[in-house]
C-alpha cells in the first residue's frame, strides 16, 4: 500500500504543532514495512525538489501565488493580500502540480492535512484521478479562515463570523464530495458534522508524542529517580508566546497565586517575548529559556513537575500534551474544545475555566500543597503515553486507513 500525505509546511517552515506532528508521523509511518510513504509539501523555491530520507520520499513544490505563504504576511498591500486569498480559494497551479505527482506516484490513497497556502484544489486534483482521499483538519482551517476559531487579543469566537461562513460554504463544495475523514478529536468530529450536515464515521485519532515505547520506558526510569527529590515545584510552559496560547494567563496566575516554593519555567518564542522578559526581571521565580528544541527540552521537562496548558483557542490535538505525558508531567489545562479529551481529571491533571486566572492559581497552589501526589499523577501520565506511543499510533492509523479504503 502506498500512502501519499499532503501538508502545507514542514521544517524549516514551522507554523505550529501540526507541522511537527505531520512530519514526525510521516517519518514514523515510513519505518513500517507494510507501506510506502510519500509526502508532498511546499517551499519557497520555484523548481520542484524531490528528497529521500530512508523510506520516505518528499516532494517540495512552490504554490505559485503572489507571495510564499510562510510566515503569514502581516505588512502587505491589502489589494495583494485579497488577491492572494482569491487564488488560494482554488489554486490552479497547485492543482496541476499535485495531479502530475499523483500520476507519477500512483498512490493507493491520499491523506490531505493542512491546506493553507495550497488551497482545496488539492482535493480536486485527487478526485480527478479517482483516488480515495482522506482529510484531516489540524486547526479547523476548513471552517475558520483564521484557524482555531479565534482572533488575536479577542479570544475564542463562539460562533462563525460572516466571512468564515462564506469561507466554509466554499470549502464544503469539496469536502462533501466523497471525502473520508480522520479527526483529531471528537470535538472536531462534531464541528464538521454540524457544518457539513452529514453523518460522518467516528474515526478519531489523537496525535502522539511519537516517542517509541522503549524511549518512554527509559524516560520513566530517569523521571522516577528525579521525583525522589522535590525541594521546589517547577511549573513548565512550552509554546508560542502568543495571546491565544495563554502565556499572559499563565504568568498572571503564577504571580497572583500564593506559591512559596515554586518556579515557572517558560520555553518558546513569539510576540509576547518582551512581556515574558519583563516579568522575569520583576520576579526571580520566573525563568525564560528562549526557543529551544530536542535534547535541551528533554532536560528541562525531566526537571519539571507540572505542565501549564492555558490555551485560549480551539486546539486540534496538541502534541505538547502528549509529549508532557511522555515526560511524566501532569497538566493543568483550559476546559476548551478538544483539550478536555486529553485530560483525565484527578488522574493526569486538572481543567480550569477558560481565561479564569484565579482558578488556575488555585490549582497551582493545590499541586504545591500536595507535592507527594505528583508521583501518582506522573505514573498515570506514563501509562497514557505508552498507550499512544509511536508504535501504537501507527498501528491505529493504519487500521483507520484500511477502514477508509473499505468504505470507499
Amino acid at each position: 500500500m502506498k500512502i501519499l500525505e499532503i501538508h502545507n509546511f514542514i521544517r524549516p517552515y514551522i507554523d505550529g504543532g501540526a507541522s511537527i506532528s505531520v512530519e514526525k508521523m510521516t517519518r514514523s509511518l515510513s519505518e513500517n514495512k507494510e507501506v510506502e510513504v510519500v509526502l508532498v509539501t511546499t517551499y519557497d523555491k520555484f523548481k520542484t525538489s524531490i528528497e529521500k530520507y530512508k523510506n520516505l520520499k518528499i516532494y517540495k513544490i512552490y504554490p505559485l501565488n503572489l507571495y510564499f505563504g510562510f510566515p503569514p504576511k502581516k505588512k502587505i498591500n491589502k489589494f495583494f493580500k485579497i488577491l492572494w486569498w482569491i487564488i488560494n480559494l482554488w489554486n490552479p497551479f497547485v492543482f496541476f502540480q499535485i495531479r502530475k505527482i499523483l500520476k507519477i506516484e500512483k498512490p493507493t490513497i491520499v491523506h490531505v492535512h493542512a491546506l493553507y497556502s495550497l488551497s482545496f484544489s488539492v482535493i480536486s486534483a485527487v478526485k480527478s484521478l479517482k483516488i480515495p482521499v482522506i482529510y484531516t483538519d489540524h486547526a479547523y482551517f476548513g471552517l475558520c479562515i483564521n484557524s482555531g476559531f479565534s482572533r488575536p487579543l479577542k479570544g475564542v469566537c463562539l460562533k462563525q463570523c460572516t466571512l468564515c461562513k462564506l469561507w466554509s460554504s466554499w470549502n464544503k463544495i469539496f469536502l462533501r464530495r466523497n471525502v473520508s475523514f480522520i479527526f483529531l478529536s471528537k470535538f472536531a468530529h462534531s464541528l464538521y458534522e454540524r457544518a457539513l450536515k452529514l453523518k460522518l464515521p467516528m474515526r478519531v485519532l489523537h496525535n502522539s508524542s511519537f516517542f517509541s515505547k522503549e524511549e518512554i520506558e527509559n524516560i520513566y526510569k530517569i523521571k522516577k529517580e528525579k521525583l525522589k527529590n522535590k525541594d521546589k515545584l517547577i511549573f513548565l510552559f512550552i509554546g508560542f508566546l502568543e495571546f491565544q496560547k495563554g502565556i499572559v494567563t499563565a504568568i498572571e496566575a503564577f504571580k497572583r497565586s500564593n506559591l512559596k516554593k515554586s518556579e515557572l519555567w517558560i520555553i518558546g518564542k513569539g510576540r509576547f517575548k518582551n512581556y515574558v522578559e519583563h516579568n522575569v526581571k520583576l520576579d526571580r521565580r520566573i525563568k525564560y529559556f528562549g526557543y529551544i528544541e530536542n535534547e535541551k527540552i528533554k532536560e528541562i521537562a525531566l526537571d519539571s513537575h507540572v505542565l501549564l496548558f492555558p490555551s485560549e483557542f480551539y486546539e486540534g490535538s496538541p502534541t505538547t500534551i502528549q509529549e508532557a505525558y511522555a515526560y511524566g508531567l501532569p497538566i493543568i489545562a483550559t476546559d476548551l474544545g478538544s483539550i478536555t479529551e486529553h485530560i483525565k481529571v484527578g488522574e493526569t491533571g486538572f481543567l480550569f475555566k477558560y481565561k479564569n486566572i484565579n482558578e488556575l492559581s488555585k490549582l497551582m497552589e493545590w499541586f504545591e500543597n500536595n507535592m507527594d501526589e505528583i508521583d501518582k499523577f506522573s505514573e498515570n501520565c506514563f501509562k497514557v503515553a505508552l498507550s499512544n506511543c509511536k508504535e501504537e499510533y501507527i498501528r491505529k492509523y493504519l487500521e483507520l486507513i484500511k477502514d477508509c479504503l473499505n468504505t470507499v
